[in-house]
């Protein structure tokens, strides 16, 4: 039984096989499949990236700030890049509204503060050990490239889709 014109014979069960597909039906059978794992990918890369940015929202909303005093430096060698260097992770020590104290590691420097030197940082009262030493989390850099990311592989499914639909009218 032949399909209209795409090269697209069924058997029995009504499936094509690859074997017997036209050249077109292998170009839309192809790009078909790319649709689909374009769109499945792009929203799953779209919502982890707005699970990010909402969980980001939700820590400035609730973010409170304290002073944080370097008691101490971890060392580590970064060996991300053909020269090794020296990365110091400052270790600080800070309160919380209710005058808990709590510790956190402050983001590696080549060059970090002294000890005793007071470093601003933002919590979260819910989870103290949430903290940001910028100040409020942005957009989020990484959030917001896998929803841009994931935005754009669904336009690239949508415009498999449409070329597929276009090759059916060939």
């Amino acid at each position: 039984m032949e399909s209209g014109g795409i090269g697209l014979s069924l058997h029995g069960s009504g499936v094509p096989r690859w074997g017997t597909l036209g050249y077109h039906g292998r170009v839309i059978a192809l790009l078909l499949f790319l649709a689909g794992s374009f769109a499945l990918m792009g929203v799953a890369l779209l919502l982890v990236g707005l699970v990010f940015l909402r969980k980001n929202a939700g820590f400035n909303r609730r973010a409170v700030s304290a002073a944080a005093v370097v008691v101490g430096h971890r060392e580590h060698l970064s060996t991300a890049t053909a020269i090794h260097r020296r990365v110091y992770f400052p270790i600080v020590r800070y309160s919380t509204a209710d005058g808990q104290a709590h510790e956190a590691s402050a983001p590696g420097e080549a060059d970090p503060p002294a000890l005793g030197s007071v470093i601003p940082l933002i919590y979260d009262p819910r989870q103290p050990d949430q903290v940001s030493f910028t100040g409020p989390r942005g957009g989020g850099g990484v959030a917001v490239g896998l929803a841009g990311v994931g935005c754009a592989l669904i336009v690239v499914a949508l415009l498999c889709t449409a070329a597929a639909a276009g090759a059916l009218f060939l």
